[in-house]
């Protein structure tokens, strides 16, 4: 039981690790299992992200005279008996996922052993000694006990090893956890197949000295007891295997509904795809004991497929948003100009990295991409090229040209065929009109927010067309993030300017989306309306939010 808490353990340390994030403080306390068999570790507070920028809080060594058994602040990250000598040293240059795997080593021999690698009260000392060694701490606790699995005990020298000898990151130290307790299953399996068949030519044996008179009466029931152990055995392996596959079929189901939950979530709630992956790291591991239907096996691979698909469209559509975002957020640091070359530029690498390349791909292709795509996904990618399109329209060229033979292949609506004609053409007197129609209240609000703020930064100044066309779909869409973002900077930046409406939009638009951009602009009415704290408040949330 308490190896199986250990990979639990391992396996939420191996994703924070594909995420570049390390916890730095791993310790049994810092484990917790819920009344449901629930895993979780605790107390993330030296978690670390690798990719940060910013520079390393951690101070002081092993010779700081603040390091204890327990965490210390300003000193030594970590606790005395779990953590790595790297760490204990203060080298902090060292730290990486490699440190977790020490700590994980340290658990690992306490679950073993009943005690950490090294005594708390002698690790300190133990780690000056070493101060300028390569070789491995000697360890307190021992792991050569007959009763540890050889397996167990090499993972557990490995992870303790020197940090060059250390497995990579808490995804090996989960692999082998796992892999042996698959084995040790197996082994139990086979020991308790070996002992009914002992027990089986025992009796056999017995009999077979009977005397000659009862012979055949011995022979008859040796028989009878051999089939009913092999039904026995058989009766068995069905009962676990429909357990398991009774498992399976259900976190498939979870998965699935969560899928489709995500398909229709237009904004793709985070704590969905969480609880999404949870279900399929489960039921992927079941797939692989080998011991489920091919019908169950062949669809656990097909979620995953369609799940890793949903998360590059969910990461693309990120990055379209971002770029639009930091797009207009440039126009008043330009002289109220839109920069076309820069956001084009962001728009190809971001479809490059989708696997989209404009110049490389046939336009039909791309085009059979985005309709095979679920029906909120699609619209939100037709929504992102037909913005890269507009961007396109006056320079001209080969990319213009794909963009729009893309948009017409993959989108069949009327209006939005229209739209683009006009764009192409560069009529913008007919892309007001069009844009004034009665029918834009059924398109896309996201899509229009975003061409008409664009129309109104780059064709003519079209403020009140925007304003009047943003205020009607609005009313459809109260709670809309676009709308709401677009008619606020409009109401703060743009002639005639009403801070009190701006604030409102604002304010609205952040609840639905939590961005650096918002909160800012939020700051700025603050400011206008002469709240000053307030305004520094939201200016230091923005900065908190993105400090670049």
């Amino acid at each position: 039981e308490f190896l199986n808490v250990f990979h639990n353990v391992a396996q939420t340390l191996a994703y924070a690790h594909t995420k570049r994030i390390i916890h730095r403080d791993l310790k049994p306390q810092n484990i917790m299992v819920g009344e449901f068999g629930e895993v979780q570790v605790m107390d993330w507070g030296l978690a670390k992200s690798l990719t940060s920028d910013a520079a390393d809080e951690d101070s002081g060594g092993i010779g700081s005279s603040h390091a204890s058994d327990a965490t210390s602040f300003g000193a030594v990250m970590g606790t005395f008996g779990y953590m790595s000598p790297e760490q204990a040293r203060g080298e902090t240059h060292e730290i990486d996922e490699r440190t977790d795997v020490y700590g994980l080593g340290a658990i690992l021999c306490c679950i073993l052993t009943g005690k950490p690698p090294i005594a708390p009260h002698l690790h300190r000392q133990a780690i000056l000694d070493k101060r300028d060694s390569d070789q491995p701490l000697e360890q307190s606790a021992d792991l050569s006990l007959a009763e540890i699995h050889d397996d167990l005990r090499q993972l557990t020298h490995a992870c303790l090893a020197p940090l060059d000898r250390r497995p990579r990151d808490a995804g090996a130290v989960r692999d082998s956890i796992a892999a042996y307790l698959r084995s040790a299953d197996e082994r139990a399996r086979r020991a308790e197949v070996e002992v009914a068949e002992q027990r089986a030519a025992t009796a056999a044996e017995q009999r077979r000295r009977r005397s000659q008179r009862i012979a055949l009466a011995s022979i008859i029931s040796a028989v009878l007891i051999v089939v009913s152990i092999g039904g026995w055995l058989m009766a068995r392996e069905r009962f676990r295997r429909s357990l398991r596959e009774r498992e399976l079929s259900q976190l498939l189901s979870d998965a699935e509904q969560l899928e489709s939950d995500l398909e229709a979530d237009p904004q793709f709630d985070s704590p969905l795809w969480f609880q999404a992956q949870d279900r399929l790291t489960r039921a992927t591991a079941i797939r692989e004991s080998g011991y489920v239907a091919d019908s169950l096996a062949s669809r656990t691979d097909k979620l995953r497929a369609r799940l890793e698909a949903l998360e590059r469209d969910r990461d693309l559509i990120a990055t379209f948003e971002n770029i639009y975002l930091a797009a207009a957020d440039r126009v008043r640091g330009a002289g109220n100009s839109w920069d076309v070359d820069s956001t084009v530029e962001d728009f190809r690498a971001a479809s490059a990295g989708y696997g989209i390349v404009w110049n490389r791909h046939k336009p039909s292709d791309v085009a059979a991409t985005i309709r095979g795509r679920p029906v909120n996904i699609r619209v939100d990618l037709i929504t992102f090229f037909f913005a890269w399109f507009a961007q396109t329209v006056e320079s001209g060229g080969a990319e213009r040209q794909w963009l729009y033979y893309v948009l017409e292949e993959a989108d069949d609506d009327d209006w939005r065929r229209g739209l683009r004609a006009s764009l192409l053409d560069q009529d913008y007197p007919a892309v007001t009109q069009i844009l004034a129609d009665e029918e834009v209240v059924d398109q896309p609000p996201k899509l229009v927010a975003l061409l008409a703020r664009d129309i109104n930064f780059r064709y003519n100044e079209q403020t009140q067309l925007v304003r009047s066309l943003l205020t009607r779909l609005h009313k459809d869409h109260p709670n809309d993030f676009w709308i709401n973002n677009s008619l606020g900077q409009s109401y703060l930046w743009e002639h005639p300017v009403d801070v009190h409406q701006a604030f409102a939009h604002l304010t609205a638009a952040l609840a639905a989306k939590k961005n650096a951009i918002t909160l800012r602009e939020i700051g700025v009415a603050h400011q206008r309306l002469g709240r000053i704290l307030e305004a520094i408040a939201s200016y230091r949330k923005a900065i908190d939010l993105a400090p670049d």
